[in-house]
């Protein structure tokens, strides 16, 4: 898991497949938690890439789900640069659910 989210906050697609063919792993099977970890880590470039890049996407549960977590970041945030950071982060996933 580790490992794919790596290539996932890389940005590195062609990474991301050679991982997942040589494991014969099931990236929707990871997406989710992919997407879970990059909005603990307050990674706008994971979730876009998650977003925009990989197929098939999180599944709109696992998207709600990151859309919650998101949400209660934000209510603890204090400084202007976290806050701009999950507000692009609820905005992509907000988008994903419309």
């Amino acid at each position: 898991m580790k490992t794919l989210y790596n290539a996932v906050a890389g940005g590195s697609k062609d990474i991301l497949q050679l991982l997942l063919t040589h494991g014969r792993l099931e990236w929707k099977e990871y997406n989710g938690d992919c997407l879970k970890m990059a909005v603990e880590k307050m990674n706008r470039k994971a979730v876009d890439f998650l977003l925009r890049k990989t197929d098939p996407l999180p599944s709109i549960d696992e998207v709600n789900t990151a859309l919650h977590l998101a949400k209660e970041t934000q209510a603890k945030l204090k400084t202007a640069l976290h806050l701009r950071r999950v507000r692009h982060i609820i905005n992509q996933l907000e988008a994903v659910l419309k």
